[in-house]
């Protein structure tokens, strides 16, 4: 920890003197040396480069470590009140939750420049950024907590695709919470978002029946593979299923120069327990010199391929609800 704090300083105060050095190796205004304390209204920050956008970038690279330093403080007690998280993931989310802070709204307070650099001090409101930040996670939280009480109104399947969408704004979330925690630690901000999310979601699949029907098996197998590694169970349910993905192919020959080309159209549909919620076609070309058996599974494998590398609700063209 005290190596990413040392490295996130560093980033704002390259070859610059701090307040602790009492001989910088080169001319710096006083007012740089002894930049202001940070208060309950502002953070500052002092920056030095060969040009005034160097400069400036330093100096808010200088209030992000200061930052970084609160956030870990304040993240350590968060991990021991509420799950005692160890400290190599306490260094985790540090690194991921500085790089999301983005300082805006600063006013620059003094520069100069001396011996052909360029000097700066700026300030941030802290109440404007406090402000910012907690509008961010009142819109942030309200889309997550939406889907979490929503279950009834949708299909399972549906629910499901829908939140696993707002995994990355959860965390977004929870990052947000631990970065008001390094403005506000008098206050107490949950970021257990994502976490609550990721069990509602993993409740969920568990209880999605799902069916898949179509005419080639080792393509029906390969669906079956990429259903599983969703996170959902397929288990052949004989009556009305969560789910169902249905797909037909037809494969028609030519023969170009020396080889046989096969093309296979594919057309897939999905149900939930509402109705069809997709529909698509596509087409896909395979060759071989061995003839039609070898063109067939040339053009099988590509089709696999295909949803493989799209994703199975790519593939299918189901978007998110």
């Amino acid at each position: 920890m005290r190596l990413l704090i040392a490295m996130l300083l560093s980033a704002g105060l390259l070859g610059c003197a701090t307040t602790s050095s009492n001989t910088p190796a080169y001319s710096a205004p006083d007012w740089w040396l002894n930049p202001p304390l940070d208060s309950q209204d502002a953070l500052y920050g002092s920056g030095e480069g060969f040009s005034l956008e160097q400069a400036r970038q330093a100096a808010l690279n200088n209030i992000a470590g200061k930052l970084s330093t609160q956030i870990s403080s304040s993240l350590s007690r968060h991990s021991q009140q509420v799950n005692a998280r160890s400290s190599d993931t306490v260094d985790r989310q540090v690194r991921s939750y500085v790089a999301q802070i983005n300082l805006s709204n600063f006013e620059r307070l003094k520069t100069e420049q001396l011996d052909k650099r360029v000097f700066v001090l700026i300030k941030v409101d802290r109440l404007a950024l406090i402000r910012r930040w907690q509008e961010e996670l009142r819109q942030q939280r309200m889309q997550v907590e939406q889907v979490l009480a929503d279950s009834r109104s949708r299909s399972r399947f549906t629910w499901w695709l829908k939140a696993n969408s707002l995994i990355g704004l959860a965390k977004k979330a929870d990052d947000t919470s631990l970065l008001l925690l390094a403005l506000t630690p008098d206050k107490s901000e949950t970021a257990d978002l994502q976490e609550k999310l990721h069990r509602a979601i993993q409740d969920g699949s568990q209880k999605i029946s799902t069916r898949i029907r179509g005419d080639r098996p080792s393509l029906t197998d390969s669906i079956k593979v990429q259903v599983t590694n969703e996170g959902l169970s397929y288990d052949d349910c004989r009556r009305s299923c969560d789910l169902e993905l249905r797909y037909r192919t037809d494969i028609r020959y030519l023969n170009v120069f020396d080889e046989t080309v096969a093309k296979l159209q594919f057309h897939g549909q999905v149900f939930d327990t509402k109705g069809e919620l997709s529909e698509v076609r596509w087409e896909i070309s395979g060759a071989s010199i061995s003839g039609p058996e070898g063109a067939k599974r040339s053009v099988i494998a590509l089709a696999k391929n295909k949803i493989e590398e799209e994703g199975i609700w790519s593939a299918f063209a189901v978007t998110v609800p």
